[in-house]
Order: structure tokens, then sequence, then C-alpha cells
């Protein structure tokens, strides 16, 4: 638990619309925005979900009773980098 406490973490809003209102745009943030969006929808079905980092990141870590599975979030997998880093976040 303390280790976890120690975590960096990641804040999520209830809704895009209030993130676009208050928010200064500087680029489009669709990955961003669609990451909420994930996560709204994983805490709608009463999932538990963390965000872990380690070597590797993964977006959502879901959790009901026992780890049951690992979501990663992006927008476009063009660029192979991309694609190399969300396949070994999940892993």
């Amino acid at each position: 638990m303390k280790k976890q406490i120690t975590y960096p973490r990641k804040a999520y809003c209830v809704d895009n619309g209030f993130i676009n209102a208050a928010s200064f745009k500087f680029s489009d943030d669709a990955g961003r925005l669609l990451e909420n969006t994930v996560h709204s929808e994983i805490k709608r079905k009463g999932t538990e979900c963390y965000y872990w980092k380690g070597k590797k990141e993964c977006d959502f870590i879901l959790k009901k009773n026992a780890v049951r599975g690992a979501i990663q979030v992006t927008y476009s997998m063009k660029d192979g980098a991309t694609l190399k880093r969300e396949i070994e976040g999940a892993a």
C-alpha cells in the first residue's frame, strides 16, 4: 500500500466537455480525450482501474477481485515507435 501511494497518478475528468471548456488548447490532444473517455466507461461499468508505470507504462490495469486485464489507449499507431511502446506497456 505504501508503494502504491507514492506511484505517479493521472487525473481524469467526468466529462470531456469540461476539459474542452476549461483548458487552453495548444494542440488537438485527441489521445488524451480518448483516454479520458475510456476511463469514464471503465468506471461506469463499476470496474476498478489503476495506472501503472515501471520501465514501461500501462494506461489501465483492470481489477475486479483480481487483475482482469490491461488496456492501452492510443489515438493513432501509424508510427512504428508508438505501436511498439503501446504493445510493450500492456505486456
